[in-house]
């Protein structure tokens, strides 16, 4: 018994009446001595400690000339996991050209995800400044693997507008989103490319192609799945976020926010309602890891309960502040008084100004 530890082998113990053991515990002319003939058992060893989480333990087929107890954690894993890798872009400085009603400000930074196997990459969203998307073709690369798609999640330029660049360094990548956050793409191309230059001005990539429209919810990666749900509302709708469950992970678009001030400006009260909703839906998931759209540089992705948290009080505390603030500023005060701790205050200035216009217009 060499090598075996004593918590792994008690002869000592006998089986209670009418329970089977594994052909660890199986007795040869006494309790707890080791057969040592080479046997399968398909048993339930009921001698044994209870299996952990994920494991079937004792109902699986195993040599028995192999210490029993080396079969008691999880399955084993591939060579090469999946694996999830954040590129975070720079924060500019924004407007480029003075505009009324537009503060000074930066612009929050925004984030492209490599989901890489053994021997492909899929990415999600594809940024928007030319030396941001420089970069991130040069992390592809450095990575030896075949880049075999680009998802987009939402309709908004700073996720979508380095597909052209990115096609023109990796010609055999395909770059897909669902067929109606294509058609939302093409009804706001115009406006975007006007907010875009007024915001980045020749830092910004210009308009190019747009994605071709995905065929069903799932994209692959060396055989494992990217599950693409729809959700109601985030800052924008429609918007999807993307699960990834071999890796406990989601792709959170901007659903959710990772101490950065969420963008309220472009939705309305009954959609920041909805909002609450696909926050749910993240929180269901139960993933270990969440990216958002919007994250400091030294962010923390596993950070899961306090971004859900936080996004969702904001939101609610946001809903309650907006219909008794005098002003865009007062608005401001209340938020920034409450989250000290988040960046990019720009974000929360310019979603008052917007809240509060809409408001006292629709008066």
């Amino acid at each position: 018994m060499r090598g075996f530890q004593a918590t792994a082998w008690k002869p000592h113990l006998r089986p209670e009446a009418g329970t089977r053991t594994c052909h660890f515990h199986t007795t040869s002319g006494r309790a707890g001595s080791i057969h040592r003939q080479p046997r399968l058992s398909t048993v339930k060893c009921r001698r044994c400690p209870p299996p952990r989480p994920l494991t079937d333990h004792c109902n699986r087929r195993f040599p028995y000339d192999y210490p029993h107890h080396h079969f008691h954690g999880p399955h084993p894993r591939p060579a090469v996991p999946l694996r999830a890798t954040v590129f975070v872009s720079r924060w500019p400085n924004v407007p480029a050209v003075e505009f009324p009603g537009i503060p000074d400000g930066t612009f929050s930074p925004t984030t492209a995800i490599l989901i890489s196997g053994a021997t492909e990459i899929v990415l999600i969203d594809a940024l928007y400044l030319k030396d941001d998307v420089q970069d991130l073709g040069d992390l592809i690369e450095r990575t030896g693997k075949k880049l075999t798609t680009i998802y987009i999640t939402h309709d908004h330029q700073d996720h979508y507008l380095g597909i052209g660049p990115l096609q023109e360094r990796f010609p055999d990548v395909k770059c897909v989103a669902l067929p109606h956050v294509i058609e939302s793409m093409k009804e706001t191309m115009d406006l975007q490319t006007m907010q875009w230059n007024l915001l980045f001005g020749d830092a910004v990539i210009p308009a190019g192609p747009l994605p071709e429209p995905l065929d069903g919810h799932t994209l692959y990666v060396d055989g494992s799945p990217l599950n693409i749900i729809e959700v109601k509302q985030a800052d924008v709708h429609p918007t999807t976020i993307v699960h990834i469950p071999d890796i406990d992970t989601v792709i959170a678009g901007d659903s959710i926010y990772n101490e950065i001030y969420p963008m309220l400006g472009l939705s309305t009260p009954a959609e920041w309602q909805d909002w609450l909703d696909t926050i749910d839906v993240v929180e269901k998931l139960q993933p270990k890891m969440i990216v958002c759209g919007h994250r400091r540089p030294d962010g923390d992705d596993y950070a899961v309960e306090t971004m859900i948290a936080q996004t969702r009080s904001y939101i609610q505390d946001f809903i309650a502040a907006f219909p008794t603030a005098k002003d865009a500023d007062d608005l401001v005060a209340t938020m920034s008084a409450k989250y000290p701790n988040h960046a990019n205050l720009w974000t929360l200035q310019f979603s008052a100004i917007n809240a509060i216009a809409a408001r006292d217009g629709a008066q």
